[in-house]
């Protein structure tokens, strides 16, 4: 089991939910049919064995598609021995090169879809191929129809897929069309309107309009929900009976063969339906699909607003509202009522969008998220030009991102970091597996050799020992140019195996208009499979340039060893230098880091989380593995949907239904999101009186030109009975005292739903449930209640304990539940291992998560006189995390300085030391050279440079003893400044 989507898919396959939007449901389906037969027992074993198997499907397919596009480039006079040599020992190569490329060789040993959507992908190519070759018409007119089943399918897994359609318009040329500029134009365009008619109209369109149908035969007609799928199966059924009816009537076998193309197509997307139809399982990922309505929104992932991306024009990030209307109106919003049993518009429409000014807009829109406005700042120079525009009344100037600045960004980050970097990654070397932010420490692509790799990462003297560092040398990128070239004597299939490259990567990329904050959350190599399975189609091509080989120059072990060298440059090598770091086999960080934390819960408890990588394994614990039934698992980021609220009114495992005072019609679908902070008062404002008051239609104030409910007050309070956990936390054990309230502030501009909604569970549930919040380095989930949390182990407690004394450290912690899960139950995590200190988001989450858990453990103990058990935590905690493993920084400093204050002096000052130093390297790392991502590295750099200062101000020695001169301080610090300078543009 692992982090991110991993966990959620296991899941979904043990328990037939569907996962978050758009959704995988064929994926899901074939998944829970292979766990029926054998068992669940070993679920993820036999989850990760099905991305295995279709993996190595992936590269068979790939291996039999190969000699089709290797024969025609070999030389026309070679025998027919050596080219059928040639063209098996390519398709072996191209195939081997591709099973073993990093980001293929991930895909394959993970739970996730990529493996069958690509080999999905190839099969569509191969039935293409065999369907372009076919001599007779039954064998084409099965192949055809193979064609649409199978790309249908693929829209029940991954729907890029269905972009194949593009390049494979292009196999026409030669069968019903001779080959000439004017005809290539004609076929991918026809190949572009295939994939806009599939796509956009038979799908979104289509779903669209089976729910306006949906509505229209509810409200009106009173028939029973979704009896439009009914009527429109009928329909379909009808319309298709009577064109194959015309088409043999009038002898047109190119409609007859055009209406089964569709009919097939559209039997392979049939899996969507399964989505409604498994509606009432209890979704924690996805929201709850019972409707038509719902479905369109799944499918174009509204929920992470897909459908809102811009793409051919749009308003840049700064943009302001437009003067004379800065808003407009949008189409109403409608839901399902189950207790009218009709449709009911949760909102009219009016004023629903904003409208930015005219002047800010701009053509093929990169900078356009407001939210990331300083991140495009870090990726590119953006000075912008002065553009002076009103805003309530009074003239503003803004700088207004130029059109060539809109373009550096996409080069610099959408092209090259978020796709040529990958590229180079799989195919000339990667530095590590550290996720890369941009800086030059992580995620970088490196080649072996120092005069190419010093202008990417500076000198490799800096860098660590990375069982991730893959150099290839460029090799199997040389070998790929090769075959691209090679493949330019058959324009058809050049063009063909291009354009797959092309729409596979960059496409996407185009497509997507990823945001920098998009590279925060992990690395999106993973989509852009296909156009690596290209990469390595060519590498297979290289093969072709033997055929130009005089064979009687060489003797058979000289061809041999030709050949051998192919195997070395490519897929040999790949396999040894990447098999280590591909090894996963012992990699139990995320079952022990998700264990623990569930164990760390008091009986009963309801615990609120937020973020995917930390929650779906969670969930994983909790429904196939029967971990801590009774906690109620709460992900904080979905409050904001309506049937993920509605999931918390009903028992869950052993979990009781959650109470609440939201009512359905204040949070259904369609309702804001947002509540405004209007101050009324500076009082401490009741949760339960707060409650009511935003969900009164007489407390509305006009915000925008619509009536908004809203939050009145920045200050909260929850009454408490202190009674209720006097027993478990008893206040004279932490020098503490129960209150009757718990009186805090919480201020935003705006609050969310999932805000108010959290809130409402804390009130009417404190006392009767602990309420518990994850320790994963966020604070969002918190809700501002940091100084009533409890720590215990992995989560912190809600309790209405406050010290007694305020000049002590505010921080509680249950020293003997921490005690119990840091000392004992996560000592199971081992970082001496390979597998496990070769993963980033294991070194992460130990470097920045679990060491702090263990600082305020020995802090606490300490606090108690328990010297020994302190000296103890804090000795685990380095045996645990050493050094070189998960590099000391500043939460190791801290460690340190306490090691002082428990008497442990020169061990502490080491510990510090060594967090300065290796600060200190990252710093020299970084200025040593001219990095690329100048303004990223120059705000790292910064950043750390500050960290330095404030460690040697607080080293606990005497000046003299310190690790680093102050002369040596000041005159570092002087050559810094004129690094930043030359390198930090704003």
């Amino acid at each position: 089991m692992s982090f991110w989507d991993s966990a959620e898919f296991v899941t979904s396959n043990v328990t037939l939910q569907f996962t978050h939007p758009p959704g995988a449901p064929l994926y899901t389906l074939f998944c829970s049919a292979v766990l029926g037969v054998t068992g669940t027992s070993q679920a993820v074993l036999v989850s990760a064995l099905v991305s295995s198997f279709f993996g190595a499907l992936g590269c068979f397919l790939l291996y039999k598609i190969a000699p089709f596009f290797i024969g025609p480039i070999l030389k026309s006079t070679s025998s027919v021995f050596h080219k059928k040599s040639l063209q098996m020992t390519g398709g072996i190569i191209a195939s081997l090169s591709l099973a073993f490329s990093d980001s293929y060789w991930t895909a394959s040993t993970e739970v996730e879809v990529y493996t069958l959507s690509f080999s999905l992908m190839l099969a569509i190519l191969y039935i293409g191929l065999l369907w372009s070759g076919a001599k007779s018409s039954t064998n084409r007119t099965t192949y055809f129809l193979l064609f649409f089943l199978l790309l249908g399918c693929s829209v029940g897994v991954h729907v890029v897929v269905i972009a194949v359609v593009v390049p494979c318009s292009l196999l026409f040329l030669g069968v019903r069309f001779r080959e000439s500029v004017k005809n290539y134009a004609l076929l991918i365009t026809s190949g572009l309107l295939a994939f806009i008619l599939l796509y956009f109209i038979l799908l979104q369109k289509g779903i669209k309009s089976v729910a306006a149908l949906d509505i229209f035969l509810v409200n009106d007609w009173g028939l029973p929900i979704n009896s439009s799928w009914w009527i429109v199966l009928f329909i379909t059924v009808m319309v298709v009976l009577a064109l194959l009816f015309y088409a043999k009537k009038s002898n047109k076998p190119f409609l007859h063969l055009s209406v089964l193309a569709v009919v097939f197509f559209l039997v392979g997307t049939s899996s969507y339906l399964s989505v409604l139809i498994r509606s009432d399982a209890h979704f924690l990922v996805a929201p709850q699909i019972n409707n038509s309505l719902r479905l369109n929104d799944y499918f174009k992932a509204k929920q992470f607003g897909v459908d809102e991306i811009p793409l051919f024009e749009g308003s840049v990030y700064n943009a302001p509202l437009d003067t004379l209307q800065p808003f407009v109106n949008v189409d109403p919003i409608y839901n399902y009522d189950e207790e009218s049993e009709k449709y009911i518009k949760t909102d009219l429409g009016f004023n629903g969008a904003v409208n930015y000014a005219e002047e800010f807009k701009q053509y093929f829109p990169r900078l356009y998220n407001a939210k990331d406005s300083t991140r495009y700042q870090a990726w590119t120079e953006i000075k912008g030009e002065t553009i002076k525009y009103p805003v309530k009344g009074e003239m503003r100037s803004f700088r207004k991102p130029t059109q060539k600045e809109n373009l550096s960004f996409f080069a610099s980050y959408q092209v090259y970091w978020l796709n040529l970097r990958y590229v180079l990654w799989n195919f000339v070397g990667r530095q590590n597996t550290f996720q890369g932010l941009g800086d030059v420490r992580h995620g970088n692509w490196q080649s072996g050799f120092d005069f190419v790799d010093e202008s990417i990462t500076g000198n490799s003297q800096f860098e660590k020992h990375d069982l991730g560092k893959t150099h290839l040398y460029g090799l199997p990128l040389l070998l790929g140019v090769l075959g691209f070239v090679l493949l330019f004597k058959n324009k058809k299939l050049f063009l063909i195996s291009l354009l797959t490259f092309l729409i596979f990567g960059l496409g996407i990329t185009v497509f997507v208009n990823p945001v920098p904050s998009s590279i925060l959350v992990r690395e999106r190599d993973y989509i852009f499979i296909g156009s690596f399975i290209i990469f390595c189609l060519w590498i297979g091509c290289s093969i072709a340039v033997l055929s130009y080989v005089k064979l009687e120059v060489l003797s058979k072990f000289g061809f041999a060893t030709l050949v051998s060298l192919f195997f070395i440059a490519s897929p040999l090598q790949m396999l040894f230098k990447g098999f280590k770091a591909h090894d996963r086999s012992g990699d139990d960080f995320a079952y022990h880091f998700a264990k623990s934390t569930l164990d760390s819960c008091p009986e009963n408890a309801i615990l609120f989380t937020n973020g995917d990588n930390m929650t779906f394994p969670l969930q994983f614990l909790q429904q196939v593995k029967g971990v801590r039934p009774d906690v109620r698992i709460i992900n904080f980021d979905l409050l904001n949907i309506d049937s993920h609220i509605d999931v918390l009114k009903s028992r869950f495992l052993e979990s009781p239904a959650i109470e609440l005072d939201f009512e359905k019609k204040a949070y259904q679908h369609g309702k804001e999101k947002l509540y405004p902070m209007q101050s009324d008062t500076e009082d401490f404002v009741d949760v339960e009186i707060l409650m009511r008051f935003i969900q009164n239609d007489g407390s509305r104030l006009l915000w925008n030109n619509r009536k908004r409910n809203y939050v009145p007050s920045v200050n909260f309070k929850i009454d408490t009975d202190s009674l209720k956990f006097a027993q478990r936390y008893p206040s004279e054990n932490h020098r503490a005292k129960f209150v009757n309230s718990i009186e805090w502030t919480f201020p935003k501009n705006f609050y969310g739903l999932n805000d108010l909604v959290a809130l409402d569970i804390i009130e009417k549930n404190l006392g009767e449930r602990p309420i518990c919040f994850m320790n994963n380095g966020r604070k969002s989930h918190t809700l501002g209640l940091d100084s009533f949390l409890i720590h215990r182990g992995m989560v912190s407690e809600l309790v209405p304990l406050k010290r007694s004394n305020p000049q002590d450290n505010p921080k509680i912690v249950d020293v003997a539940t921490s005690q119990s899960i840091l000392i004992d139950q996560l000592q199971a995590i081992d970082f001496e291992r390979e597998e496990l200190n070769s993963q980033s988001v294991n070194v992460d989450y130990a470097l920045n998560i679990l060491r702090q858990q263990y600082y305020f453990l020995a802090q606490a103990q300490a606090e108690e006189g328990k010297v020994e058990a302190a000296i103890n935590t804090l000795n685990n905690c380095l045996q645990q995390f050493p050094n070189d493993k998960v590099p000391f920084k500043q939460f190791s400093f801290a460690i340190g300085k306490l090691y002082v204050r428990l008497g442990q002096v020169a061990k502490g000052r080491e510990i510090c030391a060594i967090a300065m130093s290796n600060i200190g390297s990252e710093i020299g790392w970084i200025t040593s050279f001219d990095p690329p991502n100048a303004i990223i590295n120059a705000k790292f750099a910064f950043k750390l440079r500050n960290m330095f200062n404030q460690m040697y101000s607080q080293f606990p020695s005497p000046p003299e003893e310190k690790p680093f001169t102050l002369a040596f301080m000041n005159t570092s610090q002087k050559v810094f400044e004129e690094w930043l300078e030359k390198h930090y543009p704003y």
